[in-house]
């Protein structure tokens, strides 16, 4: 019978797996033309942040760090830009259909 395994082992076997599991999301992000970044933002815009605004305070950055991230999505056909029904200052950033398809 294997001996019990405290929660000092568990917790250092998965810190080991780490880097194997960073490696290999990296890659597939990468296979599909992304930057990890862009991937982060797709899933973020999926779960409910509508602007670069919104991103940018969940990330803790600027919106203009934002603007190149999103621009070559728009670029892609991953996300659009329309015009905030409540607001006509603000852009909605809203995933085409390519884009859902898109995320990880």
């Amino acid at each position: 019978m294997e001996p019990l395994r405290g929660p000092d082992d568990q917790a250092g076997e998965v810190l080991a797996l780490l880097p194997v599991i960073q490696q290999w999301v990296t890659t597939r992000i990468r296979s599909m033309g992304l930057s990890v970044r862009q991937c982060v933002a797709l899933e973020t815009i999926h779960h409910g942040a509508t602007s670069p605004g919104d991103i940018a305070r969940l990330w803790q950055v600027t919106p203009g760090g934002l603007t190149g991230i999103i621009d070559r999505m728009e670029e892609r056909g991953l996300v659009r830009r329309e015009p905030d029904p409540s607001d006509r200052r603000r852009a909605r950033l809203v995933l085409t259909p390519e884009g859902e398809a898109t995320r990880v």
